[in-house]
């Protein structure tokens, strides 16, 4: 047996704003794909939890929640684990990401690490933490320190690791939000940008501390907004040629060029601003006809020695329109970029099957529905598992179901404990974790 994988990464900052007009479309389009598959273990990393206005939107975290748990597409993932850093009082490590796994009731053995205790803890029922998670020991959360970014004054921006073993196969999965763009006009100033010299330094960081930690290694995919952009200073160059540029500045700063054709009829090719990219010839950035752009993606280069991807045959993730009827076109507020990967570690290959007949998929969720602005990108696989170990979990698996358990303790936060036997074979256990 080869269990299937599903690894989705998902920027929600649209769909907590605008709940009431996306989330069944959007759910409908995330049960699509699972159905498609079938996957045996689905991890879900999910990025700007509560959205963009977290503090007005932050309660609709808990119906999102809800949706999945009580999902028809997803009866037979009979144990789950919701990660969700909703707690943006604590300024200092709140990171809105959010980490969702659900694992099929075929799987018969599956762990979850314990980074405090340091060994593995076997998982049972639907265990959902959210809020403060500085007591949930089965996963490590950091946001990235302001040295990373200095240019923004406040940052939730970081990453969120758990690590799995699954039909005895060990690997780890993080999460990780990289800092965006904030201005199109500094980011075409020069190769690399400073935004992404900024992004490079802080992923150097995460991968650096999983090499350092005193951890064994283990095969890593690393998968959320990485917020890689296209190199603006080229693109832009090639875009405009030798065109005119006009700078208008504001109080002595550049706030919008723009680039007029150098011929009789002074045609405008590019108006650019801080947060406005507008090509006159728009139909060379229609998500039908975008692949030319990856030659402008450059970013994950220099983590090639260390990390792979999958040939990306899907139009770039973002910035896609947030209207309902418009979610095939692009905004015009930033060059179309893949912002949202999924990135492998080189000995990840040790434990992806090779048969030609389960190649792994790697594509976008609702290509032609509002998805929000980021489309959500997933990559499926199957994983390689020694064949002695097929009869060996069997059993494994019948004691570790006969009961459900979970082991919590307190210091620094307030947790209520909601347990609800609705069904006979399912135990779910909802924290709601708050300071005190």
């Amino acid at each position: 047996m080869e269990p299937g994988v599903l690894l989705i990464t998902a920027n929600l900052g649209t769909l907590f704003e605008k709940t009431d007009d996306l989330l069944e479309l959007w759910m409908s389009k995330l049960y699509e794909t699972i159905e498609q598959f079938h996957p045996a273990f689905i991890a879900i990393h999910c990025q700007e939890v509560g959205g963009k206005q977290f503090r007005t939107c932050m309660h609709q975290v808990t119906r999102f929640v809800s949706h999945l748990v009580s999902s028809p597409s997803l009866a037979e993932y009979d144990r789950a684990a919701f990660f969700m850093d909703e707690d943006y009082s604590l300024e200092t490590q709140f990171t809105a990401l959010g980490n969702i796994y659900f694992v099929h009731k075929s799987v018969t053995n599956v762990q979850c690490f314990d980074f405090t205790e340091c060994k593995y803890r076997t998982l049972t029922g639907r265990n959902i933490h959210q809020g403060n998670l500085m007591n949930v020991t089965t996963h490590v959360k950091e946001r990235f320190p302001p040295k990373y970014f200095p240019e923004c004054k406040w940052s939730r921006k970081g990453f969120l690791r758990t690590r799995w073993r699954v039909e005895n196969v060990t690997f780890d999965l993080i999460n990780v939000h990289l800092f965006h763009d904030p201005s199109n006009i500094q980011a075409m100033e020069k190769t690399p940008s400073l935004f992404s010299n900024r992004r490079r330094q802080a992923l150097e960081a995460v991968l650096e501390k999983c090499a350092k930690d005193k951890l064994e290694k283990a095969p890593l995919f690393i998968f959320g907004d990485f917020n890689f952009r296209l190199d603006a200073h080229k693109l832009i160059n090639t875009l405009v040629g030798k065109a005119k540029p006009e700078f208008i500045k504001t109080d002595g700063a550049i706030t919008k060029v723009v680039y007029t054709e150098n011929s009789g009829e002074n045609r405008v090719i590019l108006n650019l601003e801080t947060k406005k990219f507008e090509p006159t010839d728009e139909g060379r950035f229609s998500c039908d006809d975008a692949l030319w752009l990856l030659k402008y993606d450059t970013e994950v280069d220099s983590f090639r020695k260390q990390l792979y991807e999958y040939q990306r045959l899907f139009p770039p993730s973002y910035p896609y329109r947030e209207e309902v009827q418009n979610g095939n076109k692009y905004m015009r507020t930033r060059p179309p970029a893949w912002c949202d990967r999924v990135l492998l570690s080189n000995s990840t290959t040790s434990i992806i099957s090779e048969d030609p007949l389960k190649p792994p998929t790697y594509n976008v969720i609702g290509k032609d529905a509002c998805m929000g602005d980021h489309k959500p990108v997933f990559l499926h696989f199957h994983l390689r598992v020694p064949p002695h170990q097929n009869s060996h979990q069997a059993s494994s698996h019948s004691s570790a179901a006969a009961g459900t358990t979970t082991t919590a303790t307190t210091t620094s936060v307030k947790r209520n404990v909601v347990t609800s036997n609705t069904n006979k074979n399912k135990r779910l256990i909802v924290y709601r974790e708050t300071s005190v």
